[in-house]
């Protein structure tokens, strides 16, 4: 579904299925490869939808349940989503910076540099390695980090990104040349029944 652009419905049957495997491994025990391969698409769809922090949340439960599989993921999709996620936190709206403060090394400790660096970019620090690499020329770096933010195939409408603290969250959907908005207050049942509301539009037709 996430490839013809249901991404709230895909997000739903991925959730179903991620809480079955979870169940399933509570009670017998048994890890069925739908718990890591649901947990890997989740973290990206929740970046597709601008949830940053949920995204880098499910980032750590996906990498546990790496290791109870003993499995790891693909350094090349690794470094992607870290990638990813570094767009997002770029693309946060000017306003909102001054609220994110306070997470200094939340996403180093993920093991997300990537993702550490645009962060720290955003209050004016430089990566010291990165710069090196530009031979500590920072108009070359400024420039890295622009096209970074301005990559067209992980564009958003920075109003989506969402860290969590916002008192609006506003979630956006594509049906049949439609656009569908919906508005939630800041608020785990209004959000969930939000997008459970666009899934259940996107199934629909």
């Amino acid at each position: 579904m996430g490839q013809v652009g249901c991404i709230w419905a895909s997000k739903n049957f991925l959730l179903y299925a991620f809480c079955l495997g979870i169940n399933q491994y509570l009670k017998f025990g048994d890890a069925h490869p739908a718990l890591i391969y649901s947990a890997s698409l989740l973290k990206k769809i929740e970046l597709e939808i601008g949830r940053v922090l949920y995204a880098s949340e499910l980032h750590q439960i996906h990498m546990m349940i790496c290791s109870i599989y003993n499995q790891w993921s693909d350094e090349k999709d690794s470094e992607s989503f870290n990638y990813f996620l570094g767009n997002r936190i770029l693309q946060t709206e000017y306003k909102k910076i001054n609220e994110i403060n306070g997470l200094q090394s939340y996403f180093d400790d993920l093991g997300l540099e990537l993702a550490q660096t645009a962060y720290n970019y955003l209050f004016g620090k430089y990566d010291h390695e990165l710069l090196e690499s530009f031979e500590n020329d920072k108009s070359r770096y400024d420039d890295f980090m622009q096209k970074w933010h301005d990559q067209t195939e992980l564009s958003i409408d920075s109003e989506m990104v969402y860290w969590g603290f916002e008192e609006k969250r506003v979630m956006r959907s594509k049906i049949c040349g439609c656009e569908v908005v919906v508005t939630a207050d800041r608020n785990f049942i209004a959000l969930e029944l939000g997008a459970t509301i666009l899934a259940s539009i996107e199934s629909f037709f």
